[in-house]
């Protein structure tokens, strides 16, 4: 529950930051969600937990723990213009 909880506190309290995430064209006509390299997320591999946590397949960190490369989150990808940005410089819509 408290999980559940936390994910409706991080929606709520960025909406207004993150609205590239979604398909909104008054907000942005290159949203996430239409973006071939978008990979939505599951909780415990079974639960759409939304596209606030989805990540781009286009850009990837290490993760400091296991030394793994992994998808870099959609959010953080956008906000940075140091990679997809506002505007979405590297959108490439899906099929």
């Amino acid at each position: 529950m408290k999980i559940i909880l936390f994910f409706i506190f991080e929606l709520f309290t960025n909406m207004k930051s993150y609205a590239y995430l979604f398909n909104n064209p008054k907000q942005n006509d290159k949203p996430c969600i239409e973006c071939k390299h978008f990979v939505k997320q599951y909780a415990f591999e079974k639960y759409y937990i939304g596209n606030y946590y989805g990540k781009c397949n286009n850009f990837k960190e290490k993760d400091i723990l296991t030394l793994e490369t992994i998808p870099m989150f959609a959010h953080d990808a956008r906000a940075s213009e140091k990679y997809c940005g506002k505007t979405g410089k590297y959108f490439e819509k899906s099929n």
